[in-house]
């Protein structure tokens, strides 16, 4: 499930969360959304709101790029990018199901590795 800029308060700092990925009730990720080119500035807010509400996963996109962070123990590990404009679909769904838990980040890349070798082999 879905919640669109659900409000989150922390002491005294009130923010928003552009869209809360719910797993029962509980807030799974933190999906911050910038203007196109500008994903960058959306790391560090990002984070900062997954910290507040104890979230898993950070998702910071600017509608064609999309970054997937998890958080580890307070620390923030890249999982995967992808994007829309530059590659294959079946290679950003595969990516895409690493935050549904369908399968762990190595499995991932090795499967994109052999996509993309049987590509190249049949000259796609």
């Amino acid at each position: 499930m879905c919640d669109p800029e659900r409000p989150v308060v922390k002491g005294r700092s009130r923010m928003k969360i552009d869209y809360a990925l719910l797993k029962r009730r509980a807030v799974l990720g933190v999906v911050e959304v910038k203007a196109l080119g500008k994903i960058s500035e959306g790391l560090g807010s990002a984070y900062k709101k997954a910290r507040a509400v104890n979230a898993r996963y950070v998702i910071v996109t600017d509608g064609n790029t999309w970054q997937i962070y998890e958080i580890s123990k307070g620390a923030i590990k890249p999982m995967c990018e992808w994007s829309l404009l530059k590659e294959e679909p079946g290679d950003i769904v595969k990516k895409a199901q690493v935050i549904a838990g369908i399968k762990s980040s190595s499995r991932l890349r090795r499967g994109l590795r052999r996509s993309s070798h049987k590509r190249q082999e049949h000259g796609t």
